[in-house]
């Protein structure tokens, strides 16, 4: 079962400033290829938040190159095609809940 306290284990370096996760877990394998990508290229950054709004990833960084920011934009756009509860790819709606926009599959959304 995926959890973001395995990522918090396998990145505690970059991941030493957050105190969670604030988004589902079907963006699970998205963050950790991000975080696998920021580490090989500057194991020295420190990550200040990870969150969801307005239906896509947000992730915050102290500061970085413009290369990790360009991973960052891609990371975020792709998080609009990928269920935030259970990860499934390019079959995601946007929907609403009260004030909170998400982006999940036809399933997810139902409550399946």
């Amino acid at each position: 079962m995926k959890d973001y306290k395995v990522l918090q284990e396998k990145y505690p370096d970059l991941l030493e400033s957050i105190g969670c996760f604030e988004c589902d877990i079907g963006w699970y394998d998205l963050l950790d290829d991000l975080l696998h990508n920021i580490k090989t290229k500057d194991p020295d950054i420190k990550v200040a938040q990870i969150k969801e709004k307005f239906g896509t990833l947000r992730f915050y960084v102290w500061s970085a190159t413009d290369e990790i920011f360009d991973m960052i934009n891609t990371a975020e756009q792709r998080s609009g095609c990928v269920c935030e509860r259970c990860g499934i790819e390019d079959e995601t709606v946007k929907t609403r809940n009260g004030g909170w926009i998400y982006t999940l599959c036809d399933k997810c959304e139902k409550g399946d």
